[in-house]
């Protein structure tokens, strides 16, 4: 248990930077002379407790994404989990926040791919 809880933990710290920039909508084109936004994203790390020694209690369960605005992803396509820590369990969400279930079995790293072709 304490090998799964940290690979959770350190997928969570290597992918929290990510950052979406989206464009404003322009139907009559005009191609990058519109504003972007920068959309920003925090992970939150359900489960996967540790104890005073830093020792790990549980393993994770779900990771919460939470963007900064409103994001218009397809939870099924535009998000995708990779590794050898177990199985995705199901992601879903809308709007400003997405849930990725995890059954975590193994001690490895779990990457998270978001494809935001929507934002």
């Amino acid at each position: 248990m304490k090998k799964k809880t940290w690979a959770a933990a350190l997928a969570l710290l290597l992918i929290g930077s990510f950052a979406f920039i989206g464009c404003d909508d322009n139907p009559g084109g005009g191609g990058g002379g519109g504003g972007t936004s920068l959309i920003t994203w925090t992970l939150t790390q359900i489960g996967g407790a540790v104890n005073s020694e830093g020792m790990p209690t549980s393993d994770t369960t779900a990771i919460k994404i939470t963007f900064s605005a409103v994001v218009n992803l397809d939870p099924e396509e535009d998000i995708y989990v990779e590794g050898g820590f177990g199985n995705v369990e199901d992601i879903t969400g809308s709007g400003r926040e997405y849930t990725i279930e995890l059954d975590v079995q193994y001690s490895e790293l779990a990457v998270i791919f978001i494809f935001g072709t929507r934002v």
